[in-house]
């Protein structure tokens, strides 16, 4: 008895399931000029593709000079006590890789860098990490106030930020923000702080990819568990996400063609004849003709109808909570 696994759990490098729709109007906020800067929020349930459209969102801009696309996934950042800082030194560790050679540009992300580095010994004094090495005076020194025109003070961070991006021969740096909703309540924080505090300033552009009501939630606990919580961390998520778009969840039809794509793969002779297929199945969807996997008769290769049909068969098995949400329809095993 042989076990066929469907799919894992990681995002779709391929193209299944019609996103290229949510993609484009995506695209088109992204270059639009009168949105700048703009927080874009892709709004799915665990599974629902959200990381298979920021891949997307990527391979659409990937070898356009126009655009620096940074990858950032706070979920999976070592350091959690100053998640903030380190989406910040992202950011500007991909500038500096990028631009590092351009005049003068190594110096102010050194600076900026060190700004972070200053913020970073006020949360360790504060835990309690560094006291044995400090002596009275250096404590509190770490602990006096900047002002904004103190070199190792985070208030005046994001002028300087926006002065280093404004001279930058590009037209957007597009960050991508995935597993949001993976992160607990102080990372979530942590993470939009330095977004909209730090990070928000002309020439930028923000792709979160995140399930809306858990980072409303994780908003609200880092606030208080009470109502107010609750209208708090809704307005200000509203206040952040300028453009936020929801992915669709699958209709049943979709859901027997994505089942059917993923058995197909693996049959297919070749990767030619499987994206054959794919194009096959797209261009049905844009000419609503159903099933999507149907009327195979032009491509060279076409899969055997008992796959077909099992494809079928496991979609209509599925239950509703699960016919709608590609993991699931993933982690599905046929034996």
């Amino acid at each position: 008895m042989t076990g066929i696994i469907l799919w894992d759990d990681n995002p779709s490098e391929i193209e299944l399931l019609g996103f290229d729709a949510v993609v484009v109007p995506v695209m088109q906020a992204i270059q639009a000029p009168e949105l700048d800067p703009v927080t874009i929020g892709i709004h799915a349930p665990w599974g629902g593709g959200k990381s298979t459209v920021l891949g997307l969102i990527a391979e659409a801009l990937d070898g356009d000079a126009r655009y620096l696309v940074v990858r950032t996934d706070p979920w999976e950042f070592d350091d959690q006590t100053d998640v903030k800082g380190t989406v910040i030194a992202e950011v500007l560790g991909a500038l500096d890789e990028k631009f590092g050679e351009t005049a003068g540009l190594k110096d102010k992300t050194k600076a900026l860098l060190k700004r972070i580095s200053w913020a970073r010994v006020g949360i360790a004094l504060a835990n309690g990490a560094l006291t044995m090495q400090w002596d009275a005076d250096k404590l509190i020194d770490a602990f006096t106030p900047r002002t904004k025109e103190t070199p190792d003070s985070m208030t005046g961070f994001r002028a300087e930020f926006a002065s280093l991006i404004e001279g930058l021969e590009i037209e957007r740096v597009v960050v991508l923000v995935d597993d949001l909703d993976r992160c607990l309540p102080g990372a979530v924080t942590a993470t939009l702080e330095a977004i909209k505090l730090f990070l928000s300033v002309k020439k930028m552009v923000f792709v979160i990819a995140a399930d809306q009501d858990m980072v409303r939630d994780a908003i609200a606990v880092s606030v208080d568990s009470a109502t107010r919580g609750d209208r708090f961390a809704t307005r200000y998520l509203e206040k952040i996400i300028q453009l936020p778009v929801s992915l669709p969840r699958l209709a049943p039809h979709e859901a027997e063609a994505y089942t059917a794509l993923l058995l197909a793969r693996s049959e297919s002779p070749n990767g030619e004849a499987f994206a054959s297929l794919v194009a096959h199945c797209k261009q049905r969807r844009i000419d609503q003709r159903f099933p999507l996997v149907g009327e195979l008769g032009s491509l060279v290769w076409q899969p055997d109808p008992s796959l077909l049909l099992l494809a079928a068969q496991l979609a209509q098995g599925l239950g509703s909570d699960k016919v709608s949400n590609p993991r699931e329809i993933g982690r599905c095993q046929a034996v």
